[in-house]
């Protein structure tokens, strides 16, 4: 048992000085391996600032297919009042009014 445990000891020594070595060898080289950068590298197509104006319109079209999206799927808007209003009566977590019979 005795050698088991010293195996054991010498083995995490062994463990610990390989992690000090495999860490102060990734301090020191701060560069990036060449294999793995593309050799197509290209440059970002965003660089220039976005016109505020193309920004807006992009909202709006997707607003509005979202609206057009939840029209279409709720019916009318008589439907789609009385899913709403159902709906927040249900996320009022009040409790239910139980009417005795008389």
């Amino acid at each position: 048992i005795i050698e088991n445990i010293q195996l054991l000891h010498e083995c995490k020594h062994d463990r610990d000085e390989h992690l000090r070595q495999v860490l102060v060898e990734a301090q020191t080289d701060n560069s990036i391996d060449p294999v793995l950068i593309p050799n197509y590298y290209e440059e970002d197509q965003n660089t220039e600032e976005d016109d505020p104006e193309q920004l807006l319109q992009m909202l709006s079209i997707v607003n509005e297919s979202t609206t057009n999206a939840y029209s279409a799927s709720n019916g009318n808007q008589e439907q789609r009042y009385l899913n709403d209003a159902l709906q927040a009566i249900d996320n009022t977590d009040r409790p239910e009014k139980r009417m005795e019979p008389k």
